[in-house]
């Protein structure tokens, strides 16, 4: 009996068929072999194999899973493991094991590190193609882990709540409500400490409703409050009533966290709708309004739009600094509604003063005059929100009023350097700084150079480093 030509080429088909998944599963038990015996680069190497070369068996998924657990958690290559699980993904892409081998390729990218994309994509795949699912479930938990581990804290906890409102086993949604927990308090906390206070604390206490079972976070979140409660009072107080509840030197501290800064010699940008032109080597400033800025967000006072032909057409509004002063340090406030300088008499006396511009009223005053001229510093700093300025002056650090007229000056000692280590003036002060809520206050002072010791250096030889004193000023009111 013949057999036709198209029976030939069935059966040939087959017979070949049936070799090459013979031959994958030969590779793939050599690979398994290798890996028991403790090789694991020879049994990842070998896995990839089965994976390029039969990539249309179902040995070949096996295979590249198990080669990027390999190269991830025995050899510790996270970024190997996700190109081979890249693979893996586009060989499962249409088949029951697409989810399991996407899941696999975001936590492999997780370890890998930032960016994050392969995670982020992976994990977003599997959350949008199995909605309402176990898997899309976990998709979305480890969307959060990312979003953790990026410190977009809103977008975590997003997705945190949506998975643990999904078919997980319980256990997982615990360690789920874990996260979550630790997430809203660095939310709540970074919030605050940003410059958005109220946020924050609106945060805090929508956190509390949820009754969060970690005692760590319960008492963070309730010590926002507290912290607000305490600045409050701070705000509201008059200046004679703000207290040091402590100044301690630091030495040399980052200061990138504080919300308000002001550094001698570098002057921050304009707000929104002015036009600030300051040469500190020549002590002068011009401000100006730019006229009918496009409406914005920000919190400084724009330009005021015109009401009528007839001021449709007016100059804009111009400060030039006295040409009888030279400026010698400028600060904004946060809100970008007050400008303050330092200024010293050029001609005469050497008399310094401590200036502010309001511009919402286009009005300017002296707060503070230093007869002497010898011990006002070159910075000066408004506190957030209270209206409040603080300036170094001698051996302290003043609080004052924006008028003048009531006022705090506060001793920065030098106690735990020694009675010889006079190393706070106020002249020498070099950079402000604030908390976002004005709780807290550092103050830097430049020391002087000494010799780092080098060994094989001569004395003369030898590298300098410069020192740098800080101190934090923590602030209370005697309400």
């Amino acid at each position: 009996m013949r057999l036709s030509r198209l029976a030939l080429t069935v059966a040939l088909g087959l017979a070949v068929s049936g070799c090459g998944q013979i031959a994958a599963r030969r590779l793939f038990a050599k690979a398994q072999a290798l890996e028991a015996k403790g090789k694991y680069r020879e049994a990842a190497s070998v896995y990839e194999r089965v994976g390029a070369e039969y990539s249309r068996y179902p040995e070949a998924i096996d295979a590249l899973s198990r080669a990027g657990s390999i190269y991830g958690e025995k050899l510790c290559e996270w970024t190997k493991a996700v190109a081979v699980l890249r693979n893996l993904t586009i060989i499962t892409e249409g088949t029951p094991s697409s989810s399991r081998a996407l899941l696999q390729l975001g936590s492999a990218g997780e370890h890998a590190g930032p960016p994050f994309l392969d995670s982020i994509r992976a994990y977003e795949a599997v959350r949008n193609k199995f909605p309402g699912t176990v898997d899309g479930a976990r998709a979305g938990a480890g969307l959060g882990r990312v979003k953790e581990l990026l410190g977009a804290w809103a977008e975590a906890r997003a997705a945190y709540r949506a998975a643990i409102n999904s078919p997980l086993p319980e256990q997982e949604k615990q360690e789920i409500w874990r996260r979550l927990q630790g997430v809203w308090l660095w939310d709540a906390l970074g919030t605050y400490f940003s410059g958005r206070v109220d946020e924050g604390v609106a945060l805090a206490k929508e956190g509390l409703e949820l009754n969060p079972s970690v005692s760590e976070v319960r008492r963070g979140l309730e010590e926002v409050l507290t912290r607000y409660a305490a600045a409050r009072r701070l705000w509201r107080s008059p200046a004679g009533y703000v207290v040091a509840d402590g100044v301690t030197l630091v030495g040399a501290t980052d200061a990138s966290r504080f919300f308000v800064q002001s550094r001698r010699g570098i002057v921050d940008a304009a707000p929104e709708a002015w036009s600030f032109e300051a040469d500190l080597t020549k002590g002068s400033f011009v401000l100006k309004e730019n006229p009918f800025p496009e409406a914005s967000g920000g919190g400084a006072i724009p330009a005021a739009k015109p009401k009528s032909a007839k001021t449709k057409n007016r100059n804009p509004w111009i400060y030039r600094s006295s040409s009888q002063e030279r400026v010698l340090g400028v600060s904004w406030s946060s809100d970008g509604n007050m400008l303050g300088w330092i200024g010293r008499e050029k001609t005469g006396a050497t008399r310094r003063r401590v200036r502010v511009l309001d511009l919402r009223t286009r009005k300017s005053w002296a707060v503070y005059s230093d007869a002497s001229g010898k011990s006002l510093g070159e910075v000066m700093l408004f506190m957030p929100r209270g209206e409040k300025v603080v300036f170094p002056y001698g051996n302290y650090l003043v609080v004052s009023d924006l008028k003048g007229g009531n006022m705090i000056q506060m001793k920065i000692r030098d106690d735990e350097l020694g009675s010889r280590d006079k190393s706070y003036s106020g002249p020498d002060v070099e950079m402000l700084a604030c908390s976002a809520d004005g709780l807290e206050l550092f103050v830097s002072v430049p020391g002087a150079e000494k010799k780092a010791n080098l060994s094989g250096k001569k004395e003369n030889d030898a590298a300098k480093a410069r020192v740098v004193r800080t101190w934090k000023v923590n602030l209370s009111t005697t309400e």
